[in-house]
């Protein structure tokens, strides 16, 4: 039978349990009640000030949903408010869970910390006291692929050992990591003559832009690889595409030099090591709804980084 976290909200409310009476001949089915649950659900959150109009779509979403909308406009809240659906009706409920695993993932720390506060303050207006996120993993992309590579006995995380494999940073991060960052891109500028016409000075937005333009390159599937968007920056960087393909060999084997990987190597081992399917591999087997999420993930992040170099110069 069908049960929702709403079962449990006192009737005042208007959200009594969903349940067929013993006595009827027809038995509601399961499509039924999660329907019926779905509306008190968009009730609930319609008496709480929300526009329904505009969030009725997202909340019934089920499955891969993009939201693509300014700061502030409330994909944030439209999070929030699919996860507190998922959690009391939905396919995180505890009749339906099952071994699923709930994953918020940002960018930045920060991000995540700040989603997980908004979804917390979300389930509270909502008056859903018996919904809790400590089932709920909020973290960065960064350190997902970690966990799923020190499954591999990758060592990512550990200085003090002597496999420790270092992250490349651009900046604003570790400090060793962005020095090898600066040496790495200082080396390829001057080799390559980059740079703009008549000056010497190379700057850090300099190097993030010819690594972005790198990272484009090496995560395009299409076989003729053109500039797209970054046709202006690798203008002024003095990188003709003819030039382009030694670049990123220099690079990487810069990166191997010095023993240190980027966020682009960080998803290829992932989808190595985690996504390729390989017979009696006891790893996949344990990991095996993390690894459908990297998946995901990694498929929907190299189709969005390909979108830029589609468009011919």
């Amino acid at each position: 039978m069908y049960q929702s976290a709403l079962d449990n909200l006192s009737n005042d409310k208007g959200f009594a349990s969903v349940k067929p009476s013993a006595n009827s001949e027809q038995q509601p089915t399961e499509e039924q009640l999660y329907e019926e649950n779905m509306k008190k659900y968009l009730e609930l959150v319609a008496s709480k000030g929300y526009n329904l109009e505009e969030l009725e779509p997202i909340i019934r979403s089920e499955g891969r949903t993009e939201l693509f909308a300014t700061a502030g406009s409330g994909k944030s809240t439209s999070i929030s408010l699919i996860l507190a659906k998922d959690k009391t009706i939905g396919r995180l409920s505890p009749a339906k869970r099952g071994k699923k695993v709930a994953w918020v993932t940002t960018f930045l720390s920060k991000g995540a910390e700040e989603i997980k506060q908004n979804v917390e303050r979300t389930f509270a207006k909502l008056g859903l006291t018996s919904v809790s996120t400590n089932d709920i993993t909020f973290s960065t992309l960064q350190s997902e692929f970690f966990e799923l590579l020190r499954l591999r006995g990758f060592n990512l995380t550990d200085k003090s050992k002597s496999d420790y494999i270092r992250m490349l940073d651009s900046g604003g991060g570790d400090e060793e990591s962005s020095r090898i960052f600066n040496a790495i891109m200082g080396r390829l500028f001057r080799k390559h003559d980059l740079g703009e016409e008549g000056s010497n000075y190379v700057s850090l937005q300099d190097k993030r832009d010819l690594a972005a333009i790198i990272s484009n390159y090496r995560n395009c599937s299409i076989s003729d690889y053109q500039f797209g968007e970054a046709a202006d920056t690798a203008k002024r960087l003095n990188l003709p595409r003819n030039l382009l393909d030694t670049v990123v060999a220099d690079y990487q084997e810069l990166k191997t030099a010095m023993n240190v990987i980027d966020f682009d190597d960080l998803m290829s081992l992932v989808y190595d090591y985690m996504v390729v399917e390989k017979e009696d591999d006891p790893v996949q087997t344990a990991g095996s709804t993390s690894t459908k999420t990297a998946t995901n993930t990694l498929c929907s992040m190299k189709r969005k980084i390909c979108l830029s170099c589609s468009t011919k110069s």
